[in-house]
C-alpha cells in the first residue's frame, strides 16, 4: 500500500470502513500486476486529490480510487484507466446492480473531472490552460518519481516519461479506459468477470 500513498496506509485503523478500502487497494494491485495492467505504468490514488473535484457539477463529488496512467510519448497520448475498488462481505444479486451503478457514477466523475482540468480542447479551452499544464506536469511527476523509487515502474521508462513531461506544453491527447473491481468475500467462485457500458 506504501507504494501507491503513505497517507491510505495511515487511514487501516481509523475504521473498518478504511480498513476495507486498504485491503481493496491491496487486491487490486495484485489483481491489476497479475493482468499485466501495471507495466509501463503508475498508480495515482485519486481519490485523495479532492481539489479536482471541488467545482464538478455533480453534488456528491464522489470519485474513483486510483488511476493507472501510461504514457506513449511517440503519439504524445496520455491514457488514464479510471479504478473504482468496492470490498464487501456479502453483496446480493440486487446490492450488486445498484454497486454497479455506483461504481459507473465514480468512474464516470473522475473522467469528467480529469477533462475539465486537463483536457485540452481545440476551441473554446481554458483561459488558465498554461497553469493548468504546468500543474499536470507537476502531478504526474510527482507519481512518475514515486513509482520510480519504490521500484514499481522500470527506470527506463520512467526517464521517457520525465522527457515526455519537459515538453507537455508542447501538447498531448488525453484518453481514458474504465474498470470496477469489485471483491465479493461471501462468494463462491474465485473469479466473476462482468463486462458493463464500454
Amino acid at each position: 500500500v506504501r507504494t501507491v500513498s503513505s497517507s491510505i496506509l495511515m487511514q487501516v485503523n481509523a475504521t473498518q470502513r478504511k480498513a476495507f478500502e486498504v485491503l481493496g487497494i491491496t487486491l487490486t494491485k495484485r489483481f491489476l500486476m497479475k493482468k499485466g495492467l501495471l507495466a509501463e505504468s503508475f498508480i495515482i490514488p485519486i481519490d485523495l486529490h479532492k481539489e479536482f473535484f471541488e467545482d464538478t457539477d455533480d453534488e456528491t463529488k464522489e470519485r474513483a480510487d486510483n488511476l493507472v496512467v501510461q504514457i506513449n510519448s511517440a503519439k504524445r497520448e496520455i491514457t488514464m484507466t479510471v479504478v473504482e475498488i468496492k470490498c464487501r462481505q456479502n453483496l446480493g444479486e440486487s446490492d450488486g446492480e445498484v454497486l454497479h451503478e455506483k461504481i459507473q457514477s465514480q468512474v464516470l466523475n473522475t473522467i469528467s473531472a480529469m477533462q475539465q482540468h486537463f483536457e485540452i480542447k481545440p476551441v473554446n479551452d481554458r483561459l488558465d490552460r498554461e497553469l493548468k499544464t504546468l500543474e499536470f506536469k507537476q502531478f504526474l511527476n510527482f507519481y512518475v518519481r514515486r513509482a520510480t523509487r519504490y521500484h514499481q515502474l522500470d527506470s527506463d521508462i520512467a526517464l521517457d516519461y520525465i522527457k515526455f513531461l519537459n515538453s507537455v506544453e508542447e501538447g498531448y491527447t488525453l484518453r481514458f479506459k474504465q474498470l470496477g473491481v469489485i471483491f465479493n468475500f461471501s462468494q463462491e467462485s474465485r473469479q466473476k468477470k462482468e463486462e458493463l457500458g464500454d
